[in-house]
């Protein structure tokens, strides 16, 4: 697979640069929490490959979020952890192929942003920007945790607001709502109705 490389006159292995990137926990590019978080739920991927690859569609994994946060202790930093995993490459080349459109507005939201990991990581490459990650109250913590490491410019500009997207309004107060970790895994009712709020 190209992620070993060998070095025949030390007779050594060591990791390629893709792969100290992108599978060593301590890199901040790890997308390891993906296959971590996906093996170990009840609904494992793993174990359900055959399933899967047959044309079964599953259950959804998660259903009312906020009730399974509340029953599950560190629920959400495992999951916030793990949708980031998940949106890594895009999170790198996302600021960068909508350049245009990113220097075109001033402000966006990102419903179902979790840790606000996308939504920093735009307003690191456009420093115009100012951004709302939006998600459930009880990602308010995992939002705290992470903008601490951020820099200065970036905690000012990005902010975290309290938001069920089946119950509430979507921000009016912003030019534009992204859906970074939401219309990919809800059902088409569910990705209509969130992109009717949009408008």
């Amino acid at each position: 697979m190209g992620h070993i490389h060998y070095d025949k006159e030390g007779a050594k292995y060591s990791n390629t640069q893709e792969a100290s990137d992108f599978c060593v926990r301590t890199s901040p590019l790890f997308i390891g929490f993906s296959f971590l978080t996906r093996g170990n739920t009840e609904r494992s991927d793993f174990k359900n490959l055959s399933a899967f690859l047959s044309g079964k569609q599953p259950e959804p994994m998660i259903g009312d979020f906020g009730t399974i946060y509340d029953a599950v202790p560190n629920l959400n930093f495992t999951f916030a952890r793990y949708m980031e995993s998940c949106c890594k490459f895009v999170s790198l080349i996302l600021p960068l192929k909508l350049d245009a459109f990113w220097k075109s507005i001033r402000s966006f939201a990102d419903v179902g942003g979790g840790r606000g990991f996308m939504s920093m990581s735009i307003c690191k490459e456009h420093a115009h920007l100012k951004a709302v990650s939006c998600d459930l109250p009880q990602c308010a913590s995992v939002f705290d945790e992470y903008v601490k490491g951020q820099t200065q410019s970036v905690r000012d500009r990005v902010s975290f607001r309290p938001l069920d997207f089946f119950k509430d309004e979507l921000p009016s107060d912003v030019e534009a709502i992204m859906f970074g970790n939401v219309i990919h895994d809800w059902p088409d009712e569910t990705k209509r109705m969130l992109i009717k709020k949009a408008f």
